[in-house]
């Protein structure tokens, strides 16, 4: 996923398929948002301008069964979010077609098909016939894989007639031939209110098009005046598509909030001319240009350097180059990298800043930290940087940079594979800044986190209350676990080290997955006394400490003042657990109660 791409979490409700069928269609029940658009309302549909409503697209899943489809053609409410994947050729068209095409409570359709014979396309369009009648769907996604694209868009063309309610269109893996792109500026012409619009091309090089690009992001100046959001990723090969798109930027009239242009061929000429319309456009606040293959650092120098409106509303910004294509090394490199950090300012909006494969020299990544730390910017939230070359000193002018960043709330050192242990170690005395507001952080290499690592990062986390999440390359060893479990999260040496643990940290991520990680039972418990609310789990541990090995551990409990007993007393009794364990402490403070 990419840094513009919406979030989306999955949770399967039912499990039972349809007998004989390999298709699974998922919904949604009202959770987490995915989008949000605002729309017509119903009641309003064929006036628009009526009344507007704020929609919320979801993504949770249902597999496919006649108990989802009769909730399709009864209107159910509960299923708002729909995505189909399946073989064509075991695909009930006209059932699942039909209850799409007359629901009025779907709000997202989005469609993946494999297939590629003439039953497939009649049946295709059959299906997408019968979708056309839906005036409720807001989002909808389709992935073409080897079919006539063009054809599919002119038989949805009475949907983007008719629906008023539709916001976003994404088509994904497209061959997007002159064709294709006539058919979708005539079906785009029909609907005047899209956000967001995503075209995916396929993977195949000689299939990029510059006619077609240029085209489609032409028609968009008259067609989409409310359009926020633009993916043309893997579809431009050369610069006169950067030609539209900068005159698409420069348009006053048009409000592009959101940009993304990965895995196209881009060269320096068409940065050059990119760069050109991004200086005069103040609107734009999200861009990606990650898997730029064909941008050299010169390419990627003029781009930042013509980019004056940078500070005014950019907030994030996610490049990436290639380490080498056909033998040669296409990359960002010092001069790339210093025109952006020029860009830095105290005035700066920038939020989430994501670098990867950057090949600057330790003097490059040098320059790039000091230069934002010189800037005053106080604004940076998110900064992953991912294959990239900073060693250890590079290490340390980045700690300077970020010490006293009061915004940064994310730190991403994924496959760092310069720094050794004395870089780790600078980059773990940040957690121990009182002042540390990092809440989550990602660690490099496989072979660089080793014991050693983990147990400096252990030790800094002991005094740190703002880390929430920690991200490992690879699974600590057994002496790994023991440190974090015994250093960071519960040192149960006195009560002042339990007092002294950390009691924020709530999750330990390997490899990426925070779930399904092997880690023994007492990390595990003590993360999960961490997600309580902090007095509870200091509570917790501190029962644990004066309880959990007899009755030596309460020495310095009994030794209490009188004037203090009461007060022991009472934060221990505060539930079930605490009046076992209160009788234990009241039978050695007070023996003569029992005599």
């Amino acid at each position: 996923m990419n840094s513009l791409q919406s979030p989306c979490v999955t949770r399967p409700v039912f499990r039972s398929a349809a007998p004989g069928s390999s298709a699974v269609v998922h919904a949604t029940v009202p959770e987490l948002p995915l989008f949000r658009f605002v729309t017509s309302t119903m009641e309003n549909n064929n006036n628009h301008d009526a009344g507007e409503e704020e929609v919320l697209v979801r993504d949770m899943h249902f597999e496919l069964d006649e108990e989802i489809l009769l909730k399709l053609l009864s209107n159910d409410p509960s299923i708002n979010c729909v995505s189909i994947y399946t073989n064509i050729s075991n695909f009930d068209w006209l059932a699942n077609g039909s209850a799409i095409g007359e629901n009025t409570c779907l709000r997202s359709l989005r469609v993946e098909f494999g297939g590629d014979d003439g039953d497939d396309m009649e049946n295709l369009l059959a299906f997408y016939n019968a979708i056309s009648r839906n005036r409720s769907i807001v989002s909808l996604s389709l992935q073409m894989n080897p079919i006539n694209d063009a054809e599919v868009v002119d038989g949805l063309r009475p949907f983007f007639e008719h629906n008023h309610n539709l916001r976003r269109f994404v088509v994904q893996d497209v061959e997007i031939s002159e064709e294709f792109a006539q058919s979708l500026v005539s079906a785009l012409s029909k609907c005047k209110l899209l956000q967001e619009l995503g075209i995916w091309g396929g993977w195949h090089d000689d299939d990029y098009n510059d006619d077609a690009a240029v085209l489609i992001i032409d028609s968009l100046l008259q067609a989409q005046p409310d359009l926020r959001r633009l993916d043309y990723n893997n579809g431009i090969g050369g610069s006169r598509p950067c030609g539209a798109l900068s005159r698409l930027l420069k348009n006053p009239a048009v409000r592009l909030e959101e940009l993304s242009l990965d895995q196209n061929l881009i060269d320096d000429g068409g940065a050059i001319i990119l760069g050109n319309g991004l200086a005069e456009n103040t609107t734009l606040k999200k861009i990606s240009l990650e898997d730029s293959s064909s941008l050299t650092d010169n390419g990627w120098r003029e781009l930042f350097s013509r980019w004056k409106t940078f500070s005014i509303s950019m907030e994030e910004l996610a490049i990436s180059g290639e380490e080498f294509i056909d033998g040669e090394e296409i990359s960002i490199s010092d001069e790339g990298l210093g025109a952006l950090a020029r860009q830095f300012g105290p005035e700066a909006k920038l939020k989430v800043l994501r670098l990867a494969n950057i090949e600057a020299s330790a003097a490059g990544w040098l320059n790039f930290f000091n230069q934002l730390q010189a800037s005053g910017c106080s604004s940076l939230e998110n900064l992953s940087l991912h294959e990239i070359t900073v060693d250890d000193e590079g290490a340390s002018s980045m700690v300077g940079a970020l010490a006293n960043m009061r915004s940064l709330k994310s730190l991403n050192l994924s496959s760092t594979r310069f720094i050794t242990m004395i870089g780790w170690h600078l980059i773990a005395g940040l957690l121990e800044r009182p002042n540390c507001t990092l809440e989550e952080i990602e660690l490099g290499n496989t072979e660089d986190i080793n014991d050693e690592v983990v147990a400096t990062f252990a030790s800094s986390l002991a005094n740190n209350s703002s880390l929430t999440k920690l991200g490992l390359s690879a699974a600590p060893t057994p002496q790994g676990w023991h440190a974090l479990a015994t250093t960071a999260l519960f040192n149960n040496r006195d009560i002042g080290t339990v007092l002294a643990s950390n009691h924020t940290l709530q999750e330990i991520a390997v490899s990426g997955r925070s779930v399904n990680v092997d880690m023994p039972n007492d990390v595990a418990t003590f993360l999960r006394l961490n997600r309580s609310p902090n007095n509870v789990a200091v509570r917790q541990k501190l029962l644990r400490h004066y309880f959990s090995h007899g009755q030596s551990n309460m020495e310095d409990l009994v030794a209490l003042e009188w004037q203090a007993s009461p007060f022991a007393i009472a934060y221990i009794g505060k539930d079930i657990l605490g009046f076992a364990l209160l009788y234990q402490f009241v039978r050695q403070h007070h023996a003569e109660l029992f005599a």
